[in-house]
């Protein structure tokens, strides 16, 4: 074959940005070629090889008749077959030694190490789950338990590592509190290691505290929690966090925050002590406390920074709630009374579609805008989301507060309907009100 001579191994020919990891076979294929790498025979060739291999996988997933098989088929195997070579590609340790490998060696071969690397964390992976079915059975029944037991089962009946390799067939419903946005792209076997080795991190956390603990922490964040898709451990996570900026012993966990704690962490934000450097530090603390290492320490620190930041936007905007589920029933109910003045209110008091968005005794409660999120989750549209939060905000703070949450309710779309539905007035002042946030 023709191949150009190889460059010192100090100077990489092909750039990691060149190359799509959901898509590395593909996207190799090509970067190569427009790197000079290969040249336009080592490509073609490369190319042709690709085919032969596809030819023979349609014809082992038909029945020798792949000659015969709709485009939708053909498309939908050509995928498996990518995915399969993606994964063994992905072992080398750069693009170049990619590259090279897909040119040295024969496809037939690369697919079956790729088959083999899928078949092994298959294996790993259901290892994993049946390790820890007995602490994801002890849930209390909501979105994860069905999704961590029944759901996960039913990818390893339904999983075919020979034939749709690159196929999810589940639907993962329950969220992660980290990482989500990087698994998306995942496909197949590798999508399901790293969500079951989260949903394994969260299970860990909430096996060491009691069931009544874990339901008090939960019900005070979210009365429905059993029956929405919301994550569990985010609500306990905060709480222990919460606890431990303050200095509170490991047995008093147990009762969660009321509402003197949450001013006492508001307190700490006005004074600058709840920091970024503050949140790693008592996460750590957790993790020595509840002897949580590996994977799940690891997972504790990206919590952290997580949580951080969503937990600064709250208490930024006075919604520490939202960030620090309360136990005490009478201050969640007394909080967040806002007091506007004469200029607000007139600015509130605006035409707005076919009701009116005015300011009509307050700011929401921190239950009814818990209420009005799960309630979007029901909505099939921007547009019936749009009609729902105008329904029942009834001040721009509320908007505000919406437009800005990083919430799965709203996505980026559906935040711009809302906005661009709110009259020009509103939106000035919206601008000013978030800019100053």
């Amino acid at each position: 074959m023709n191949r150009p001579k190889a460059l010192p191994d100090k100077h990489l020919r092909i750039p990691d940005s060149a190359v799509d990891p959901g898509r590395y076979t593909e996207t190799l294929l090509q970067a190569a070629y427009e790197a000079g790498v290969y040249d336009e025979s080592t490509a073609m060739t490369v190319r042709g090889r690709l085919f032969e291999l596809l030819a023979a996988r349609l014809a082992h997933f038909t029945n020798g008749e792949s000659c015969s098989v709709p485009a939708e088929t053909a498309q939908a195997v050509l995928s498996a077959v990518l995915y399969t070579l993606d994964l063994r590609l992905l072992t080398e340790p750069d693009p170049d030694a990619a590259a090279a490998c897909l040119a040295d060696v024969s496809p037939t071969q690369l697919f079956e190490a790729g088959l083999t690397l899928i078949k092994r964390r298959l294996r790993a992976s259901e290892l994993l789950w049946r390790k820890h079915l007995p602490l994801f059975e002890r849930l209390p029944d909501s979105v994860m338990r069905t999704t961590a037991v029944s759901g996960i089962a039913g990818f390893f009946r339904a999983y075919q590592p020979e034939g749709l390799s690159d196929r999810i067939p589940i639907t993962a419903d329950y969220p992660l509190y980290c990482g989500m946005n990087d698994i998306r792209h995942l496909r197949g076997v590798s999508f399901l290691a790293r969500y079951l080795q989260g949903l394994c991190d969260e299970v860990r956390f909430l096996s060491k505290f009691r069931t009544d603990t874990v339901h008090a922490v939960l019900s005070a964040a979210d009365c429905l929690y059993r029956e929405t898709p919301s994550n569990l451990f985010a609500p306990l996570f905060a709480t222990v966090i919460g606890m431990t900026l303050l200095g509170r012993p490991f047995s008093a966990w147990k009762y969660g925050l009321n509402g003197a704690g949450v001013d006492a962490i508001e307190a700490l934000y006005d004074s600058g002590a709840f920091t970024l450097s503050s949140v790693r530090t008592a996460a750590a603390r957790v993790c020595d406390l509840l002897m949580l290492d590996g994977t799940t320490a690891a997972y504790i620190s990206e919590a952290a920074a997580v949580f951080y930041k969503s937990a600064s936007d709250c208490l930024a905007r006075r919604m520490p709630l939202l960030a620090f589920p309360c136990t005490d029933a009478a201050y969640r109910s007394a909080r967040y009374v806002y007091d506007p003045s004469a200029e607000d209110k007139a600015f509130f008091r605006m035409a707005c579609g076919a009701g009116e968005l005015s300011y009509r005794g307050g700011r929401m409660t921190a239950d009814a805008f818990r209420c009005l999120d799960f309630d979007l989750r029901a909505c099939t549209d921007a547009a019936e989301k749009t009609a729902l939060i105008l329904s029942r905000v009834t001040g721009l703070e509320d908007i505000a507060d919406l437009l800005t949450a990083d919430t799965a309710a709203l996505d980026g779309r559906e935040k711009a309907h809302l906005y661009a539905s709110l009259p020009a007035e509103a939106r000035q002042v919206l601008e000013e009100m978030i800019g100053e946030g």
